[in-house]
């Protein structure tokens, strides 16, 4: 008894489950626009921090406090 409730109920769920994907009721995606150049980015000047010294991985990255950029150096030194 207990096996043909099982059975019932995967028969059940695999009609339910299938009759759920046939209906697709999403939009299709939006035409790809072309994006023209806005603006054009040049550099205007770099720096290196501590430059002699061993490559670390330790992820410093510069930082700003709006008016002003900082960056670090693995031995302490920050321009």
């Amino acid at each position: 008894m207990r096996y043909w409730l099982v059975v019932a109920v995967v028969v059940l769920g695999t009609g339910a489950g299938a009759c759920s994907r046939d209906q697709d009721n999403s939009e299709p995606p939006a035409e790809l626009q072309v994006i023209e150049e806005q603006i054009e980015i040049r550099r205007i000047w770099s720096a290196r921090v501590g430059g002699a010294s061993e490559r670390l991985r330790l992820g410093l990255s510069p930082a700003t406090d709006g008016a002003r950029i900082y960056a670090g150096s693995h031995d302490g030194q920050v321009a």
